[in-house]
Formats: C-alpha cells, structure tokens, sequence
C-alpha cells in the first residue's frame, strides 16, 4: 500500500469504518504509517507555531518536543487503555491495538490554527469549538477502535477509554492544585 492509502485509511478510521479498523491491526506496515501521521500532523503544529509570539528558542524546540510527546503521550495514554481493555476481557495485544490508535490523529489538523485565548474573537470561539468537537470525535473513534481491536462491547470499550482518561485528568488537576499551593495561590 502506498501512503496515500494510508491516508485514506485514516479517514476510514475517523468515519468509523470497523473493516478498516481491524485490517489496519493485522496490516505489518500500519504501525510505520500511522506513527508518520502522527509526527507529521505534530511537525505541522510546530510549523504553524513559527507564526506565533513566542520566544525563537521555543519556535526551534517545539520540533522535537512536539512529535517526541506525541509518541510518548500515546504510549502511555494507550497503555493504560490496552490494560483497561484486557482487564475487561480485551483480546488483542498492545501492538495491534495501538497502531490503530495512531491513525485518528490525522484529526488534529483540524486544532493546529493559533489563537489568542486572551483576545477571544469569532474565530478564537469556533477554533475552542472546532477544538471540544475533535476531542469528543477522538474519544468515540478510540472507543469504536478499542470495542473492534479487543473485542467487546460497546460498554467495556467506553469503560477501557474513559477510565484511564478520568485518572489522568485527576492526575493532572492533582498536580496542578500541588503546584499552585507550592506557589502560595491556593
């Protein structure tokens, strides 16, 4: 398959297209094309934020931070799913299932245009709408991808998504509530 496939293929993927979802997990190429994908959509973020009013030092670094946590994210993100997904009775092993999971980030074009959260526009307020519509699209697509890949139903695969993804956003507010009771705000 050329990469052109592989693009359509994507598409086929965030149009819940479930053939493609489990030819893409036995495919031996798909893990090479969707981490292309998802480096690519991320060095096309860093080429927009050229634009932007930041400093040249982060313009530079955001070319290797951005497609380096782009890879790490989705391992770990995708990790806990697929061990989500296995206690809930899940099939597949970790390698099929996450190179599915790569192939949605083509979706990500679609939240690499900067704005000013602090000078809210209409555009400003379609782009935070363009931004909440991806990911809700996003987690679908996953659930669909981990309910093919695994093997279960439409629950346990919601279960496997949403679960890891509660206990990173209580990580995360944890760490931020730390961090600013460390810096006297709290």
């Amino acid at each position: 398959m050329e990469f052109v496939e592989y693009l359509q293929d994507a598409w086929k993927v965030v149009t819940f297209d479930e053939k493609t979802m489990a030819d893409l997990s036995k495919d031996k190429n798909a893990l090479m094309y969707g981490l292309v994908i998802a480096i690519a959509v991320s060095l096309l973020t860093a080429i927009v934020q050229l634009f932007m009013d930041i400093t040249p030092s982060e313009k530079g670094l955001n070319f290797v931070i951005l497609p380096v946590t782009t890879i790490l994210g989705t391992l770990i993100i995708y990790g806990l799913t697929h061990l989500f997904a296995k206690w809930l009775g899940g099939k597949s092993d970790f390698m099929p299932f996450y190179k599915v999971l790569l192939f949605p980030h083509i979706l990500m074009i679609l939240n690499i245009f900067p704005f000013d959260v602090e000078d809210i526009t209409i555009f400003g307020v379609i782009m935070i709408l363009v931004i909440v519509a991806t990911a809700i699209w996003s987690l679908l697509v996953d659930i669909i991808i981990t309910k093919v890949v695994h093997q279960l139903s439409i629950g346990r695969a919601a279960a496997a998504v949403l679960i890891p993804l509660g206990i990173i956003v209580i990580l995360l507010i944890g760490l931020v509530a730390l961090f600013l009771a460390s810096a006297g705000y709290i």
